[in-house]
């Protein structure tokens, strides 16, 4: 599995994997939202501001995602 790292500079990224069975949009988009709070609440989301700024740092969230792998 290769890993993208959009965050140059952050030390020790965290990640998230989980298997899920069939679920909606709907339920992926809360999974997503949930996600996301996780990291604005965790030391990354400090040094994420610090290095790049509140905005860019809360753009940068938005692209933390719940993709679904096919096999």
């Amino acid at each position: 599995m290769k890993k993208l790292n959009k965050l140059k500079g952050i030390e020790k990224p965290c990640g998230l994997h989980a298997i899920i069975g069939e679920d909606s949009p709907a339920d992926i988009e809360a999974l997503e939202k949930r996600y996301q709070e996780n990291i604005r609440n965790s030391p990354i989301f400090d040094e994420m501001v610090k290095k790049f700024g509140k905005k860019k740092a809360e753009e940068l969230l938005k692209e933390f995602k719940v993709v679904e792998k096919k096999d």
